[in-house]
């Protein structure tokens, strides 16, 4: 499977599972009494960057830094993920290559055949994203624990954390202060989640361009695809959030993720102000070729009964 292939399937799951979302009008973590918190990393990773975070669902986000291949085990004790330090790879015959990718996993998707390891690169790349079901809680209490068995080159280490109160008696709304006011064929989706997330399609020849939080270009959507800006400080907060980040070059900052001319991403100017309750504008701004059109919203916080 190819780089810019997986990007695609990527951009299209996405989609399908932000719809699945909006018609459930899910949120993340909303009703669950505790949630996951990752413990301090041991020696053995050094090198390695491990963040979690809770985007459409609690996920681990890896960057491997050192020479040594890091293989993630499933839960059955064998591996589904290998992040190099120039390349991602999946055991595409095992099933949590699938259920790990996305919430829920991949709808009509099955492991290929076999029973041995079969690798395939996703991502010529040194960090990946996965949503692992261990970091869900189920009964657990301020005690309970979670680990994720990892191997670093041949050496046995894991992953760990526990499970702490939520702590918050609410959740942040967004929405959009009036309806966005845009040319038709190009439409943008409020996306449930802490932060909200926004999907912006683009049926026109024209080229549809998101400024990040210091003006800058962010992604850009044209008939021919969709183009990440690497120089984004927007692109590298949310690209590590779904494993995509690499390095801008010089002489091109801008990198094809998908042929497909609509994205989804987190947007993190829809958090609220974490201590406070006070209702929050935000705005993203969009140019459609050269005209400059400006998104307004709100984020109000909303007890639960």
């Amino acid at each position: 499977m190819g780089t810019l292939l997986a990007f695609s399937r990527h951009s299209f799951w996405l989609s399908m599972l932000v719809m699945l979302s909006l018609s459930s009008h899910a949120h993340v973590n909303h009703d669950e009494s505790y949630r996951p918190v990752l413990d301090k990393l041991p020696k053995e990773l050094e090198g390695i960057t491990v963040q979690l975070t809770d985007t459409l669902a609690p996920q681990l986000l890896l960057e491997n830094r050192s020479t040594a291949a890091i293989t993630i085990l499933g839960q059955d004790g064998k591996p589904f993920l290998r992040i190099n330090r120039n390349s991602v790879d999946a055991n595409t015959r095992h099933a949590e290559w699938l259920k790990t990718y996305l919430p829920g996993g991949l709808p009509g998707r099955k492991p290929e055949a076999g029973n041995s390891p079969l690798w395939k690169q996703v991502k010529a790349s040194n960090s990946w994203g996965w949503f692992d079901s261990r970091l869900k809680p189920t009964q657990v209490n301020a005690d309970s624990s979670w680990h994720v068995p990892v191997l670093v080159g041949d050496k046995p280490t894991k992953i760990s954390g526990r499970f702490a109160p939520a702590q918050q008696n609410g959740y942040w709304q967004a929405k959009w202060i009036s309806k966005p006011a845009l040319p038709e064929g190009i439409s943008v989706t409020l996306i449930p989640g802490q932060p909200y997330g926004i999907m912006l399609s683009n049926q026109t020849s024209a080229v549809v361009t998101v400024l990040d939080q210091d003006g800058q270009p962010f992604i850009r959507i044209s008939k021919t695809g969709t183009e990440a800006s690497l120089k984004s400080a927007l692109w590298r907060e949310t690209a590590a959030q779904q494993g995509l980040r690499n390095v801008a070059r010089r002489d091109n900052p801008w990198q094809l993720i998908s042929k497909t001319p609509r994205y989804t991403w987190i947007e993190p100017r829809t958090r609220g102000k974490q201590g406070s309750k006070k209702p929050l504008p935000w705005q993203i701004q969009l140019r459609v070729d050269t005209q400059l059109i400006t998104l307004k919203g709100e984020s109000r916080w909303l007890s639960k009964r």
